[in-house]
């Protein structure tokens, strides 16, 4: 079957894609100016990945209101500030494999259910007791950081 045949087909082709709002996945640096997350240009969407770029700060997340995932993956991060400003939506934030000492910020995301931040530089357990007023969450990974090694 073509290409043109699938995109008549229910599922397929634009009415799926109109169905299901698909991540963005931005890697071009010229994006992220200095460095960091700015994103005032970028419609709502419900799951932004921005895995493996350089980001090094998360700023702009406030006219994302329907964020439920953010996927900042293999980055730059040494700290979560400005994560706070999805508090009102995010429901999963993927920080793996960055270089995370602290969790400041986490604890204001209410609706948070998925943590994933495995790899990064998390010494003290005090971090990993901002998530004790997290009623939601669901599924925290922490392995490959110091607190865990050391365990």
């Amino acid at each position: 079957m073509g290409k043109r045949e699938r995109a008549g087909r229910p599922g397929c082709g634009a009415e799926r894609a109109r169905a299901s709002p698909s991540p963005i996945h931005l890697s071009i640096p010229d994006l992220l100016s200095s460095r960091s997350l700015s994103l005032h240009s970028l419609s709502p969407r419900s799951h932004l990945a921005l895995s493996t770029n350089a980001i090094e700060r998360i700023a702009g997340l406030a006219p994302l209101t329907r964020l439920e995932t953010l996927s900042l993956a293999r980055n730059a991060l040494r700290r979560l500030d400005g994560v706070e400003a999805a508090a009102g939506s995010l429901q999963q934030l993927w920080v793996s494999y960055n270089g995370l000492e602290r969790l400041a910020g986490v604890e204001s995301l209410g609706k948070l259910k998925v943590l994933f931040a495995m790899h990064n530089r998390l010494a003290a357990w005090d971090e990993v007791e901002r998530l004790a007023g997290l009623c939601d969450l669901e599924e925290v990974a922490f392995a490959g950081n110091p607190l865990v090694c050391a365990a």
